[in-house]
């Protein structure tokens, strides 16, 4: 009886463990939980009545990979991102139009 009393502790245990949440830190300073499943919400209550809540993330699939005639890379001042080109393809300029436009 002992051994079984133990045995299932165990496996309480190790089911509880697997279903752990785990709490994060987002960029903007807000703590939230993330769920096995995708889905996450904030730990703070006001937050999340406010239209946080919990929702599911998808993710993409698919590789992305840069093709070997692409060797120079575009990098926006704007935000953090950067495309490569060919430069025998394509050609490009700084805008002359100020804040609407970057290239």
């Amino acid at each position: 009886m002992k051994k079984t009393s133990i045995f299932l502790f165990f496996l309480l245990t190790v089911s509880l463990s697997i279903n752990a949440q785990q709490k994060a830190l987002t960029s903007n300073g807000d703590e939230v939980i993330l769920n096995a499943d995708g889905t996450w919400k904030y730990t703070n209550e006001k937050r999340s009545q406010a239209g946080g809540g919990s929702i599911k993330v998808d993710t993409n699939k698919i590789n992305f990979t840069k093709n070997a005639g692409s060797s120079f890379m575009v990098k926006s001042n704007k935000i953090a991102c950067g495309v490569y080109i060919n430069p025998q393809k394509w050609s490009f300029e700084k805008s002359k139009e100020g804040e609407a436009s970057e290239f």
